[in-house]
């Protein structure tokens, strides 16, 4: 009888995982949404690499979504489910096998799942970006640089704009161990990788782009500033605010509903000056804080999208929808758990990183530069806040666990350590 042995048992239990994640995304219906443009393009696959034209960024993902809708989902799917559990592998290196199991459990949170048959980047994004966090604090422990070099290539392949976060995860590794990743090529291709990503996330931002809701193409920045208004405009102190900011009279003249069914009478509806406001860049988030920063921090703080979050997300996908046709009475109470389960995982991570001892500037930092990455995220794009604040905030309890394990020696460094420990035969000569 064929006998697996420690760590044959994990690895096959992520490739079945891979194979079950993929074949249940085949038996569904793709989700598409207003950002799918800009990564599939049937008519014209190659325009979607024109992210100077305001297409992707994600030329990873955009290749992919080069083959028939089906298969893109289930070569994502699949992508997402190995790179996920090879990030357990790593993360729990040096601890009890036990939390392995408990890892990946974590990477079955609907959080991550919800985006395998959707026609964006979150789904690669998500564990390439927990492998990275997991790889770089077992990479301070002078471990292996490639999962550290793998998660932060397939991130910045996958999803540009991730940029900022990764960067200065790199530079917090790189100061805390001395040295570069090895071999050098591997420093290099991240060094001309960030440069890229950086690149296309200036040029994405300046680029026009053309959603069905706004009256003309226009620059993300506008894009945000509506996002803001539709999301935040309820909160105290925010109109009065943003009329002290130049919004003009006419804008109240209009009833613009809350949320994603505003922006259509927000960006047609209002007059024209309204639009131009807009395109300046509204009320800056800045401005919220330091002038407004009691509501607007209550608001983000108690929002519904902090016990919803992915729950309406799910009910645009059929799937989602027929499971709670089956549970009406309890799907709502059922995400709120989850969610509370999730946030509070976060929230012990963020403690764990933060506690006294070894490395204590290294994991300080690190969870600093999460935290703070989606809060900016969160304040200057209010209208997708939860979706874009999770490559953030899936760094978290991948960190914390690789933070805790010991160092693990590779079989080949063990041998090689072995041979320059053993003795040496006496010369004859």
């Amino acid at each position: 009888m064929l006998r697996l042995g420690h760590g044959q048992v994990e690895w096959l239990a992520i490739f079945v995982l891979a194979l079950v994640r993929a074949g249940w995304v085949l038996t569904r219906e793709p989700v598409l949404s207003g950002d799918t443009p800009r990564y599939w393009n049937p008519a014209d696959p190659l325009h979607t690499l024109r992210f100077d034209l305001g297409q992707g960024p994600g030329q990873l993902v955009q290749m992919i979504y080069l083959l028939p809708m089906n298969a893109a989902t289930g070569v994502q799917a699949l992508l997402a489910a190995l790179v996920w559990g090879w990030a357990c592998v790593v993360a729990s290196r040096g601890l009890a096998r036990w939390w392995f199991w408990i890892a990946l459990a974590f990477s079955l949170s609907p959080w991550w799942l919800l985006w395998d048959n959707r026609l964006v980047t979150e789904s690669i994004t998500l564990a390439a970006m927990a492998l990275f966090a997991a790889g770089a604090f077992r990479w301070v422990k002078e471990e292996s640089a490639t999962p550290m070099v793998a998660g932060a290539v397939i991130a910045l392949l996958a999803r540009p704009l991730t940029v900022p976060l990764v960067a200065v995860i790199l530079v917090l590794v790189v100061v805390a161990r001395g040295q570069w990743p090895r071999p050098r090529w591997s420093a290099m291709l991240l060094g001309a990788l960030l440069v890229f990503a950086g690149v296309q996330a200036v040029a994405f931002n300046r680029a026009p782009v053309n959603y069905h809701w706004l009256p003309l193409p226009l620059q993300m920045e506008a894009v945000r500033a509506g996002d803001r208004f539709v999301s935040r405009s309820h909160v105290d102190g925010y109109v009065a605010l943003a009329e002290r900011h130049g919004m003009p009279d006419c804008a109240a003249a209009v009833e613009i509903p809350r949320g994603i069914a505003g922006l259509t009478s927000l960006w047609t509806a209002t007059c024209p000056e309204m639009v131009e406001w807009l395109k300046q860049g509204g009320l800056p988030w800045q401005a919220e804080l330091l002038e407004n920063p009691g509501p607007t921090l209550r608001e983000v703080a108690a929002g519904n999208w902090l016990l919803e979050a992915w729950g309406g997300d799910a009910l645009q996908d059929r799937g989602w929808q027929s499971l709670r046709e089956v549970a009406r009475t309890w799907w709502w109470p059922a995400v709120r758990v989850m969610n509370l389960v999730m946030w509070t995982v976060l929230a012990v991570s963020v403690v764990w990183l933060a506690r006294p001892g070894d490395r204590w500037t290294l994991r300080a930092s690190l969870a600093t530069a999460a935290v703070g990455f989606a809060a900016a995220l969160g304040m200057f794009d209010g209208l997708e806040m939860w979706r874009h604040l999770l490559p953030a905030l899936v760094t978290l309890a991948p960190a914390a666990l690789a933070s805790t394990g010991a160092r693990v020696q590779s079989t080949r460094r063990l041998a090689g350590n072995r041979l320059r420990a053993s003795p040496q035969p006496e010369s004859t000569e």
